[in-house]
C-alpha cells in the first residue's frame, strides 16, 4: 500500500493505492452505497459490512471535500480524498502550514 499527499491549490489531495485484487468497473458505481459489497469468488471470503467507504464519503461531504476511486480488476485500486483547506485567519494559515510540514503542536488543554 502506498499513501501520498500533495497540496493542490487550497486542497490537500490524498491518494491511497494498493496492488490487491482490484474491482470490476461495474462495482465502482456502487462503491459508496451503504452495505454494498463487490461480490466475486475472491471477495466472498473477505469480511466487511459495506459501511466504511459510505461513512468516509459522508464525512468528506460534511467538509465540502470529495472521495472517489479508480480500480483495475487484477491490478489494484487507488482511492482519492480531496480535503479543502479553509483559511479564515492568520492563525488558521499558520496551523495549516504546520500540519502540512509536520510541525503541528498538540492543542492546549
Amino acid at each position: 500500500m502506498l499513501v501520498t499527499s500533495q497540496l493542490e491549490g487550497e486542497d490537500v489531495h490524498i491518494q491511497i493505492q494498493d496492488h490487491g485484487i482490484g474491482m470490476p468497473e461495474d462495482g465502482l458505481v456502487h462503491l459508496f452505497t451503504p452495505f454494498y459489497r463487490v461480490e466475486t469468488t475472491t471477495t466472498r471470503y473477505i469480511q466487511g459490512t459495506g459501511l466504511g467507504l459510505p461513512i468516509v464519503k459522508e464525512i468528506m461531504e460534511m467538509h465540502q471535500g470529495d472521495v472517489w476511486a479508480e480500480s483495475t480488476l487484477g491490478q489494484g485500486s487507488m482511492f482519492h480524498i480531496l480535503f479543502p483547506l479553509t483559511i479564515s485567519s492568520s492563525a488558521s494559515e499558520e496551523l495549516v502550514h504546520n500540519v502540512i510540514h509536520g510541525e503541528a503542536q498538540p492543542a492546549s488543554p
